[in-house]
């Protein structure tokens, strides 16, 4: 496509802004970007790119939570479409890479981070990744109830400990 007038290509690319096609390459490159930033915030190993993204959101992909596919989601934004999302999360340590991401929509997303406790609402993980106990429930982190428990009293214990060696 060489243009010999750049006005001509400059009206091209105006033209190409417009199309869906281009609208939907830079969501997955916008995805991409935000999750890499987001992993080097949080210090987790990893990174995805465009492609990655491109892959997991296919035109056909549900939820991984509640199984809708895109056109049955809430409209958010005047848009109905899925966003990826990290089973996960790299708050907790879980890694940027295509394997820990998900396709899911809004509701779930905004559902799992504003959950009291992760245990609540998903059970997605065959297993527990800390004990490898499959009877009970677990949750979004991989953690059965129990280890979701200890977990977070121990992380407890461990603030304390930090808030009393600072004041001495």
């Amino acid at each position: 496509m060489p243009y010999k007038n750049y006005a001509d290509h400059l009206a091209f690319r105006r033209r190409y802004k417009k199309t869906a096609t281009f609208k939907k390459c830079t969501q997955f490159y916008d995805s991409a970007k935000h999750a890499n930033q987001r992993a080097a915030k949080y210090g987790v190993p990893g990174h995805i790119n465009a492609t990655d993204v491109r892959l997991i959101l296919h035109p056909q992909a549900r939820c991984y939570y509640c199984d809708r596919l895109a056109s049955e989601t809430d409209e958010v934004f005047g848009r109905r479409e899925l966003g990826i999302d990290h089973v996960i999360s790299m708050f907790c340590g879980g890694p940027n890479i295509p394997s820990n991401i998900v396709p899911c929509c809004h509701s779930c997303n905004a559902r799992k981070y504003i959950a009291e406790s992760p245990t609540a609402w998903a059970s997605t993980f065959p297993n527990c990744i800390a004990c490898g106990e499959t009877a009970r429930r677990h949750s979004a982190r991989g953690l059965c109830s129990r280890c979701y428990q200890r977990e977070k009293s121990a992380n407890r214990r461990e603030r304390v400990a930090g808030q009393i060696g600072h004041d001495r």
